[in-house]
């Protein structure tokens, strides 16, 4: 059996009571009201790309694909980020390393 894990980067930002979370490696954002449940749609979109896939097919978990350049100007963000989370810990919900796996057709994450 083949077992596949991708190791995903995730930036957070919350503006007007929204949750945008923005997949870095996948290039793409999920939102969402609640924290838990952003995070929920980018493990969801996630999967769906290890199954072949593409991102934004699931209509129950949406995406966005996001340009190229919004991507980079959010990887600056998350690794500015992640070197502040060592001095303010407030950061680590939205700020975060994601696995997301196939074992044996069930989804995996850390």
């Amino acid at each position: 059996m083949r077992k596949e894990r991708i190791l995903l980067h995730v930036y957070g930002e919350h503006q007007d009571a929204v949750w945008t979370l923005t997949c870095l490696d996948l290039s793409f954002s999920s939102s969402a009201t609640e924290l838990m449940k952003a995070k929920e749609y980018v493990r969801a979109n996630a999967h769906e790309y290890l199954e072949g896939k593409l991102v934004g097919e699931n209509i129950q978990f949406p995406a966005i694909p996001v340009s190229a350049g919004d991507v980079s100007r959010r990887k600056m963000k998350y690794w500015l980020a992640r070197t502040w989370q060592h001095f303010d810990g407030r950061t680590r919900g939205h700020i975060y390393d994601e696995v997301v796996g196939l074992d044996d057709k069930h989804p995996m994450f850390s």
